[in-house]
């Protein structure tokens, strides 16, 4: 389960990098901004995660029964 997340965290630090690297190229020949996307990608993932952490731990709270009593 980590290595997803960081797997996921590694493409999206690539994806903003290279984001970033169009935007810079796009300014210096003197071209209108692109459009930002309605949805922000950390939006995105931090959704993703927080459901996959979510759904682990019911998962393992449904399966192992709870704490002992």
């Amino acid at each position: 389960m980590k290595y997803l997340v960081v797997l996921a965290l590694l493409l999206f630090a690539a994806w903003l990098i290279k984001n970033k690297i169009q935007q810079r190229v796009r300014r210096a020949r003197g071209e209108p901004p692109a459009p930002q996307p309605a949805v922000r990608p950390i939006t995105i993932i931090s959704t993703t995660i927080l459901v996959i952490y979510g759904g682990y731990l019911l998962w393992y709270l449904i399966t192992q029964g709870g704490p002992s009593s």
